[in-house]
Formats: C-alpha cells, sequence, structure tokens
C-alpha cells in the first residue's frame, strides 16, 4: 500500500476506532478499493460470540449481520421492477412456489 493510500486508510479508520474507544461500537470490518488500485481491508476492534467469548476481529471472523441482508434484497428488487421484470403489485407464489407454504 502506498503511503498515500496508508494516509486515507488511517483516516477512513479514526472515526471508527473513536466510536469504539467511547464504548458506541465494539468493533468494524472494511473492505474497498482505491480509486488509484489496490484494496483495502481493515479489521477494528472486537467480536464477542455468543458464548461470551471476546476476540480481536480478523478476516476469519464472522459478521453478525442482522438484517443487513434486507436491503440487499429490496435493491434486487427494485432494480427488477426498473428493467419491467417485476412488479410490486405482482404475487410472486408462481413465481416462487416454495412460498406457498407460507400462506396468503
Amino acid at each position: 500500500m502506498s503511503s498515500a493510500a496508508a494516509a486515507a486508510a488511517l483516516r477512513l479508520e479514526q472515526p471508527f476506532r473513536d466510536a469504539i474507544d467511547v464504548g458506541k461500537i465494539s468493533g468494524v470490518v472494511m473492505e474497498g478499493r482505491f480509486v488509484s488500485g489496490g484494496s483495502y481491508s481493515g479489521y477494528i476492534g472486537t467480536q464477542t460470540s455468543p458464548e461470551g467469548d471476546t476476540k480481536p476481529l480478523s478476516p476469519s471472523s464472522l459478521p453478525y449481520m442482522a438484517s443487513a441482508t434486507k436491503i440487499l434484497a429490496t435493491i434486487a428488487a427494485l432494480q427488477l421492477v426498473e428493467r419491467g421484470k417485476l412488479s410490486l403489485d405482482e404475487d410472486l407464489r408462481p413465481s416462487l412456489p416454495e412460498l406457498t407454504s407460507l400462506g396468503s
């Protein structure tokens, strides 16, 4: 990583480090690419397991996604609407028969 990229990474990380220091968040995982080329991976803070064990975040940490996938599904659905392949008023059960067991 170039010195300019390293400086940019430090500027990006600092607000998260500050939030960790005051207990607002426990950690953050960041991935990105620099416009000038190269990539960045940042693992800052800690993660607590369901058993209560705390360990530093690392590339092997499993993130807690919570409801993060809902926004991705929404974006995908709205892109299909935009392309005319899906209507928001359409019944999805014919297209996804596995949903029929979920009721009407």
